[in-house]
């Protein structure tokens, strides 16, 4: 459990239970999380000269992209690596209210793993970044094309579908704690059954399902901002009754 939250977590502990991390673990988690995964969008989408080549655009196409924007694109790696352990940071805190809230079930576990999966993708991701930009991959037009189309599905569907635990199954136990309100659930199960569903992204050979991907993918990170400062209010009134 982290320090910062040392001070916080015991004002509602009871006693058998273990104790709530803090205000500051859960705003440190989803800011640091939310504010690394959008700047990852942005310098892609933004800061990069052209559109982020898909992989059913030509090989050559992908490759003078990536000669274009190597500082952009290696940057783009360094924070998607960045936001996989905030991920992972944030799931390790909401799995612990969750594990408060409904102990010696599955749902902590579930939320974690949610988490860390969407984390564990989105390190990976960021890491084959830095390959595809070394000379020699840029040098094969059709290892290039690979790679990049792994960065694709795994920073895309990959990422995507740990929320379906992370919000989706944390959503259900907030709710019947009276964490988060009953509309936000709702948001929370719905975004998580579309993270699933984004899956069916992979089913055509071309990029006709991309669109499942975004479906799934915003409406879980506008969960966990309103989430977050909805569980961390409402457990110091919770505490302070």
């Amino acid at each position: 459990m982290s320090l910062l939250a040392s001070r916080e977590s015991t004002e509602d502990a009871a006693p058998g239970r273990p104790p709530v991390p803090g205000a500051t673990t859960g705003y440190l988690s989803a800011i640091a999380f939310l504010g690394l995964f959008i700047l990852g969008i942005l310098l892609n989408s933004v800061f990069a000269e052209g559109l982020y080549p898909m992989p059913t655009v030509p090989a050559s196409e992908t490759v003078q992209y990536r000669l274009d924007n190597p500082g952009v694109m290696r940057l783009s790696g360094v924070v998607n690596v960045l936001a996989g352990v905030a991920a992972i940071w944030y799931a390790s805190w909401l799995a612990a209210v969750v594990g408060r809230k409904a102990p010696g079930g599955q749902a902590s576990w579930l939320t974690f793993a949610g988490g860390a999966i969407s984390g564990a993708f989105l390190i990976l991701s960021g890491a084959m970044q830095w390959v595809v930009q070394r000379p020699d991959v840029l040098a094969d037009e059709g290892l290039t094309q690979v790679v990049n189309s792994l960065i694709f599905v795994i920073g895309g569907v990959g990422v995507v579908l740990g929320y379906a635990g992370l919000v989706g199954v944390s959503s259900l136990v907030l709710v019947r704690a009276r964490l988060i309100p009953t509309w936000l659930a709702v948001v929370g199960v719905v975004s998580g059954a579309l993270s699933l569903v984004a899956a069916f992204g992979l089913v055509p050979e071309g990029t006709e399902l991309v669109y499942l991907i975004p479906l799934g993918r915003f409406p879980a990170l506008i969960w966990i901002g309103i989430a977050t400062v909805f569980i961390v209010r409402r457990r110091r009134l919770t505490a302070s009754a």
